[in-house]
C-alpha cells in the first residue's frame, strides 16, 4: 500500500548539501565538461544548419541534468564517487526511456494545464520523482518509473509543494549570484534524489531498510 512521502523540507536540503561538499570537485568539473560539450555540438550542428544547434541542446541538456540524480542515488548507496560516477547512467535504453518519458510527461502536464491551471500543478508534482525512479530501476521503463512516481507522491502534493515553494524562493535570492550558478541547481538535484531515496523502502517490497548498513556517515 502506498504511503505519504516522509521527509523535512530543511533536511531534504540539508542532505543535498551534505552531498554537494562530500563531491564538490567532481560536480563542477563534469559542469564544465557538460557546457563544453553542449557549446561544442551546439555550434558544430549550426554550421550545418542554425536550427540544429537548438536541437544538440535539446538532445544533450536533459543527458546531464540525471547526472546529479544518479550520482546522490550512487552516493547514498555507499558507492565512492568520481567524475566517471557522472557518466554511469549514460545507455541507449535510458536516453529513450528518458525521453519517452518526458514527452509523455510533457503531454500530461500541458492537458492539466489546459484544463486548469491547478490540475496541471498537481501532476507535476505526483510526477516529480519520475527521474530518480527512472535512474534507480532503469530496466522497468519509463512507464514504470512515472508509476512509481505516482504512488510514491500519493497524499504528499502539499508536502512537495512546500519543498518546490522553497526551492523557488532560494532560487530567486541566490539567481545572480555565484551560490546560484554553481551551487543551488546541485543541491537542488541532490535534494529532490534524497527525498526519493529515503521514501523508496515502503514502495519496494523485501528491499532493505533505507539508512541501515548501506547510507555513508551523516546519512543514518
Amino acid at each position: 500500500m502506498s504511503q505519504c512521502l516522509q521527509f523535512a523540507i530543511s533536511d531534504s536540503w540539508n542532505a543535498g548539501w551534505q552531498s554537494f561538499k562530500n563531491h564538490w570537485g567532481s560536480s563542477l568539473i563534469f559542469l564544465i565538461l557538460s557546457w563544453i560539450l553542449l557549446a561544442g555540438s551546439a555550434y558544430l550542428l549550426s554550421l550545418i544548419h542554425p536550427s540544429l544547434g537548438v536541437l544538440a541542446v535539446l538532445l544533450l541538456v536533459p543527458l546531464f541534468l540525471p547526472a546529479y540524480n544518479s550520482v546522490h542515488l550512487q552516493y547514498k548507496s555507499g558507492k565512492q564517487i568520481s567524475l566517471k560516477s557522472f557518466f554511469s547512467h549514460y545507455t541507449l535504453s535510458f536516453f529513450f526511456n528518458y525521453w519517452a518519458g518526458a514527452i509523455l510527461i510533457t503531454f500530461i502536464y500541458s492537458l492539466g494545464f489546459l484544463l486548469l491551471i491547478i490540475p496541471g500543478i498537481y501532476l507535476s508534482f505526483r510526477l516529480s520523482l519520475f527521474l530518480p525512479a527512472l535512474l534507480d530501476h532503469p530496466e522497468e521503463g519509463f512507464l514504470g518509473a512515472m508509476k512509481k512516481s505516482w504512488n510514491m507522491t500519493k497524499g504528499s502534493v502539499c508536502h512537495l509543494f512546500g519543498f518546490w515553494l522553497a526551492s523557488l524562493l532560494l532560487y530567486i535570492l541566490t539567481a545572480f549570484t555565484i551560490i546560484g550558478l554553481f551551487i543551488t541547481p546541485f543541491v537542488l538535484s541532490f535534494a529532490v534524489a534524497d527525498i526519493y531515496y529515503t521514501n523508496r523502502q515502503g514502495q519496494q517490497q523485501g528491499s532493505p531498510k533505507v539508512g541501515s548498513t548501506n547510507a555513508p556517515p551523516g546519512y543514518a
